[in-house]
């Protein structure tokens, strides 16, 4: 496959997943929507963004949390569930696995800073971005919401 093959396999499985963050996706399911293997979705995400399509689900489903704890007063549990985690414990686990910190800790930070996120957050928990650039890019040339979406900068 070509580079720009791969790009849309990922762009394509990235937007499919982002429609749908409540559902309960499997490789196998993210797979046979692609008509590769699961080895070779696997592969492909690793190459293409450095991190299997599990994981860039997990971060999709933390980056639409993160939305809705600065955006609305929906319970951190309606959140979790809403985003496709079974229940609060694990929505929360995940969220500050990610970000760095508690989801409760970062609603309140942003209503502190009236819905924008402190420099606290964005020094906090630095990884290597060129995963969310480029799933933010693949996004956006998809039509989807793109942007930052609260993730630490």
């Amino acid at each position: 496959m070509s580079k720009s093959a791969l790009r849309s396999v990922v762009q394509e499985a990235a937007a499919e997943m982002q429609g749908d963050l409540a559902h309960r996706w499997s490789l196998a399911e993210i797979a046979g929507s692609l008509y590769l293997s699961p080895s070779q979705v696997g592969r492909v995400f690793n190459d293409q963004i450095g991190m299997p399509p599990i994981a860039l689900l997990a971060r999709l489903r933390v980056r639409e949390m993160a939305r809705l704890l600065r955006e609305s007063d929906m319970t951190i549990a309606e959140i979790g569930v809403r985003v496709g985690w079974r229940n609060r414990g694990h929505a929360a686990e995940q969220f500050a696995k990610t970000m760095g910190v508690t989801p409760t800790a970062y609603r309140a930070e942003s209503r502190v800073n009236d819905g924008r996120i402190g420099d606290r957050f964005r020094r906090l928990k630095r990884e290597p971005l060129v995963w969310w650039f480029l799933v933010c890019l693949l996004l956006e040339a998809s039509g989807r919401q793109g942007g930052h979406g609260g993730v630490p900068q």
